[in-house]
């Protein structure tokens, strides 16, 4: 999902009255961290289809499952692209929010999400997706629908290895989207002391295609996750395995509330964004582009430990 250049990095707040606000926005479930929670299917008012039926072996589960005829079918997926294109354009308007706040408290940048009415646009997004969906299917598939979603969800979100650490770096499997740059071959990854030191670079590689990237913005959906580093040095969310975006445990697993650090709901489970022009390098930019998110691995050679 495209990310939105930002001005400057969001910092945490220390004054007295950012910690009480925090405080307050914690009690009234305004996005504490919390453990990720294990098994089950995704909660109510999380974006499902729009990542699920991208993926074209759960597309073909879904037809076999409904005995959906080719029309059907493709009104059932045109209803989960109408569904990403309204979250994508709810996701940057969020991110114009985030980056006009530049270095104000994260407690008041929570506070401007949350008076845009992202997370409530979201869960309506969502609901009329259903809604739509379902009014394609045969009469009383309601049980039948919502098991297929927990199949499949268990399947994308189950444990897996996703690291390898080695005396040269760590590579780590995530997921990957894709946005325009500020230049035309960069990506982006979601702690702002990448971008601002500079210098940094990543291998990205997908099924034998690889290719070497800049990288030269923050994003997707958080500014101080380093999940490739060990928790011991994890500058947030240092209860997380290694190579576990947050934004990957608030989808599948509701961890801190299904939020990012700015309280949104993650639509998506991306750790990483390329631009096109790399995608092109690696010759899976239709790929990326008609799906929107597959899994990648990303080598960071930076790390040591």
């Amino acid at each position: 999902m495209a990310a939105i250049r930002r001005g400057g990095p969001a910092h945490l707040g220390v004054a007295l009255l950012a910690g009480l606000v925090l405080s307050l926005l914690a009690l009234a479930g305004a996005g504490g961290v919390s453990e990720a929670e294990e098994g089950g299917g995704p909660p109510p008012g999380k974006p499902v289809f729009s990542f699920l039926l991208a993926d074209p072996e759960n597309a073909r589960s879904f037809r076999e499952e409904f005995g959906l005829d080719r029309r059907r079918m493709e009104r059932v997926l045109e209803a989960a692209r109408r569904e990403k294109a309204a979250l994508g354009r709810l996701y940057a308007a969020s991110e114009r929010v985030v980056a006009a706040a530049g270095e104000v408290p994260v407690v008041e940048i929570r506070e401007r999400i949350a008076r845009s009415g992202y997370n409530a646009r979201v869960r309506a997004v969502t609901e009329e997706t259903r809604a739509r969906i379902l009014g394609l299917l045969p009469p009383g598939s309601v049980e039948r629908l919502d098991g297929w979603v927990e199949r499949r969800w268990e399947l994308e979100s189950r444990p897996e290895n996703t690291y390898q650490l080695t005396a040269t770096g760590v590579t780590c499997r995530v997921y990957a989207t894709w946005y325009r740059g500020y230049t035309r071959y960069e990506v982006a990854l979601p702690h702002k002391k990448l971008k601002f030191d500079g210098g940094y670079r990543v291998r990205i590689s997908h099924q034998g295609h690889r290719a070497w990237a800049p990288v030269k913005e923050v994003g997707p959906w958080n500014t101080r996750d380093n999940y490739w580093q060990s928790r011991r040095y994890r500058d947030m969310w240092d209860d997380l395995p290694r190579c576990v975006p947050e934004a990957q445990a608030a989808y599948f697993n509701n961890y801190n509330g299904g939020r990012d650090q700015f309280g949104r709901v993650v639509l998506n489970p991306a750790g990483v964004d390329l631009t096109l022009a790399v995608a092109g390098r690696m010759g899976i930019k239709n790929k990326l582009k008609n799906r929107g998110i597959i899994r990648v691995y990303v080598y960071y050679p930076w790390v040591r430990r």
